[in-house]
């Protein structure tokens, strides 16, 4: 038997069923939270100061402090202090490694930010402290969108034990640093909307490859060596404080932005890549690489002109790493064999294609495009390159090899 309700019944059944459809609906499409109530944002600090730039790491807490944190944007911080003699004796003159929410305040000298938590001395040259401070915030801190940034010495990918060079995030105390394999290890599987390096010389094609994902990941970095001052954290925070809907890419362009205009009358530069399209400029600078060494004996020395001429930046001992897309057009010019020719377009349309936005400011960083790679001269090749992921996927350390035999 067929019951068939009365009209108003029908009628508040129907209205019930619409109700429900468009709130399925509404939750199918457009942006949305995945849990109600989250906030948009969690920005993670890896503040390692255990080295020579910890009164700069001091002032950067007292920058982002003046933002601090909201409703919707988590502003987190693992800052660790040096003890060394001579360093900077502020702020209750603490060495340990300490975990910050970062609360508002207007003092620019004095840290007013709650500690979470009380570390002891750690080793913030050990990627697995990185990847347990991501995890971490992650647990305790969850968002919409991830951004975090490497505060330290860089050096792109070179080792620390190479004339100087620093890997990224040194910590005098423990003697170490994270290379750029451990790099990528450590941020494997984080889904991480945005990784920004506050250091020198993280710009590179070989950093970008090594610590690409599936995810739809932003890196923002510079090629050349970065002011000891950092990033402008105030000025970074405030335009996320206003706008806690913006997409990763729109605040990327907010760091790039922001960093080099502060640095007007200096030197700096600054890009964001998208990391899912490093796959393209991977590919196209081996066929460059294959081009190149095919090409060697007739063209030597145009190729070794074309790399000493284009744009250089600050690593010791030599000027080895060059801005990617310079050095293709010149070497197009000066060596202009066919598939050379063809490469070396590919790889300046890659590049391109994966640069969100570059910006650099000063007459020594004009012809920065937002990648570099490393071309050391024919005096000689660092051996621990062709540990890296894009040494091993392409035939670039081949070609290297062949320079300098």
């Amino acid at each position: 038997m067929i019951i068939i309700p009365p009209p108003a019944l029908r009628l508040s059944v129907i209205v019930a069923f619409l109700l429900a459809l468009a709130l399925l609906l509404a939750g199918c499409g457009g942006h949305h939270h995945s849990n109600p109530g989250e906030p948009q944002w969690t920005f993670l600090v890896y503040l390692n100061a255990d080295n020579s730039l910890e009164s700069y790491g001091i002032g950067d807490m007292n920058e982002m402090e003046m933002v601090g944190s909201s409703a919707q944007v988590n502003v987190v911080v693992q800052f660790d202090r040096t003890g060394a003699p001579g360093s900077d004796s502020s702020n209750d003159d603490w060495t340990d490694c300490r975990r910050y929410l970062v609360t508002k305040d207007s003092d620019s000298q004095v840290i007013h930010s709650p500690v979470l938590q009380y570390m002891g001395e750690v080793d913030m040259g050990n990627p697995q402290t990185l990847t347990d401070f991501i995890e971490w915030a992650k647990t305790n801190y969850p968002a919409e969108n991830y951004a975090l940034v490497i505060w330290n010495h860089g050096s792109g990918w070179r080792d620390r034990s190479l004339m100087a060079a620093k890997g990224v995030s040194w910590d005098d105390t423990s003697g170490t640093f994270i290379n750029t394999p451990q790099l990528g290890t450590a941020l494997q599987g984080q889904n991480l909307n945005l990784v920004a390096f506050d250091a020198c010389l993280m710009s590179m094609i070989e950093v970008a490859y090594q610590i690409r994902t599936d995810a739809q990941t932003i890196m923002v970095g510079s090629e050349e060596l970065a002011p000891a001052d950092g990033y402008p954290y105030d000025l970074i925070l405030q335009p996320l404080h206003d706008n806690p809907s913006m997409t990763p890419g729109e605040f990327a362009s907010v760091i790039v932005n922001q960093d080099v205009d502060s640095y007007v009358g200096y030197y700096a530069t600054q890009s964001a890549v998208d990391l899912s399209k490093i796959g393209p400029v991977a590919s196209a600078a081996d066929l460059l690489a294959q081009a190149l060494q095919a090409n060697s004996s007739t063209y030597a020395a145009e190729i070794a002109s074309a790399r000493d001429a284009s744009q250089h930046y600050q690593v010791y001992p030599e000027y080895d790493f060059r801005d990617a897309h310079d050095f293709a057009q010149r070497v197009k010019q000066a060596a202009p064999a066919p598939d050379i020719t063809a490469a070396a377009d590919a790889l300046t349309s890659a590049i391109t294609n994966s640069v969100l936005l570059e910006k650099h400011t000063g007459a020594s960083v004009a012809d920065s495009h937002g990648l570099s790679i490393y071309i050391p001269a024919s005096s000689g090749f660092d051996t621990p390159y062709s540990q890296l992921a894009f040494a091993q996927d392409t035939a670039w350390d081949e070609f290297l090899l062949s320079q300098t035999q």
